[in-house]
């Protein structure tokens, strides 16, 4: 933590980390700050859709592709409104995610 915290020291902009140790206490640098996170929200985003029973294991479809790709490529905040929109209960991307849902927080603008 010690290291971690003076690598911290020597950067500029915002700087915050947290991490629960063993036994559930919370130890950081910041850690109770709050600072913005949309882009490091849009990995996660991708990982939680590829690890879908219905996705894991096979290749993306285009159309996912398609979908997905600007997320991460250009950190498309549009992309990922439309998957925290996205309803668990139905078998396609297209039918989980509405084109209306919003994400608070994340600007109109790329947050990379």
């Amino acid at each position: 933590m010690a290291a971690a915290e003076r690598y911290a020291q020597t950067r500029s902009g915002t700087v915050t980390f947290a991490v629960v140790d063993e036994a559930g206490h919370l130890h950081g640098y910041h850690a109770r700050d709050v600072a913005p996170s949309a882009s490091v929200l849009k990995a996660m985003l991708l990982v939680a859709y590829l690890r879908r029973p219905d996705v894991r294991g096979r290749e993306l479809e285009q159309w996912e592709r398609d979908l997905l790709a600007p997320m991460i490529q250009r950190s498309d905040n549009a992309t990922a409104s439309r998957m925290v929109g996205c309803d668990r209960r139905s078998t396609t991307l297209a039918g989980r995610c509405s084109n209306r849902s919003t994400m608070r927080g994340v600007s109109s603008r790329s947050s990379r």
